[in-house]
């Protein structure tokens, strides 16, 4: 099982900075995997979701999609530069202020990390 953390580290204006980190259950280390932004206004609750990747009809390819997010569906973890991006979705890439840069290039990275675990959880907290 993979264990993932979002941990929400700032917030300017309507974006919610944050960093999405990559645990390891048998050492109790972790690995940051990229900066993360959400939208303020449709923050998922905090909790553990489960994660898994699959295919995006609205976007056209795989991604991450987060699993019983309470009252909602279809939360993707994905690229974005700005919370206009998201209407609830977790963007990634690197903070740059109040935005992200090299958002697609991260984003292939981190789907490429999830695809092949079957049992993924991620934890979203401040």
């Amino acid at each position: 099982m993979m264990r993932l953390k979002l941990r929400r580290v700032a917030q300017y204006g309507n974006s919610v900075m944050g960093e999405l980190w990559k645990e390891d259950s048998v050492t109790g280390t972790g690995e940051m995997l990229c900066d993360t932004l959400e939208n303020s206004q449709y923050l998922i609750p905090e909790g553990e979701y489960r994660v898994d990747v699959t295919h995006s009809p609205k976007f056209g390819r795989l991604l991450p999609i987060l699993i019983s997010v309470p009252g909602r569906s279809g939360i993707r973890i994905h690229a974005g530069n700005s919370y206009k991006d998201s209407k609830g979705c977790i963007l990634v890439g690197k903070a740059n202020g109040a935005v992200l840069v090299e958002s697609r290039r991260i984003e292939e990275r981190v789907t490429k990390t999830l695809a092949p675990i079957e049992n993924c959880i991620l934890k979203i907290e401040h």
